[in-house]
C-alpha cells in the first residue's frame, strides 16, 4: 500500500470525521461572523487531528516493520524439528544410557 493511502487511512475514525465536520463547522462561523482576524477555533481542531494522523501513520509504520523483522526472525529459525532431535534416536536405541 502506498505511504499516500496509509495517511489517509488514519482519517477514517468516526471520531476524527465528526472532529471535521466541526472544523468545517467553526470555520463557516468564522467566515459569516469574522469576529476574530483568524479561524483559530477551526486551526487548532485541525491541527490536533493533523497531528494525530501524523502520529498514528508514524505508529502504524514501526509496527509494520517490527512485525516483519518477526516474521524474518521466526521463518529463518523455524525448521520444523525440536532442539533434541539427534538425541531421541539414541535415546529409543538404549533409554538407560542417558540416566544419571
Amino acid at each position: 500500500m502506498p505511504a499516500w493511502r496509509k495517511f489517509l487511512a488514519q482519517f477514517r475514525g468516526v471520531l476524527v470525521i465528526l472532529l471535521l465536520i466541526a472544523t468545517l463547522i467553526s470555520a463557516g462561523l468564522w467566515l459569516s461572523e469574522h469576529e476574530s482576524a483568524l479561524p483559530y477555533e477551526a486551526m487548532a481542531i485541525f491541527a490536533v487531528v493533523l497531528l494525530n494522523a501524523v502520529m498514528g501513520y508514524i505508529q502504524q509504520s514501526r509496527a509494520e516493520e517490527a512485525v516483519a523483522a518477526l516474521r524474518q526472525m521466526s521463518a529463518a529459525h523455524a525448521n520444523g524439528a525440536y532442539p533434541f532431535q539427534e538425541l531421541l534416536p539414541r535415546l529409543l536405541r538404549d533409554p538407560h544410557a542417558y540416566l544419571i
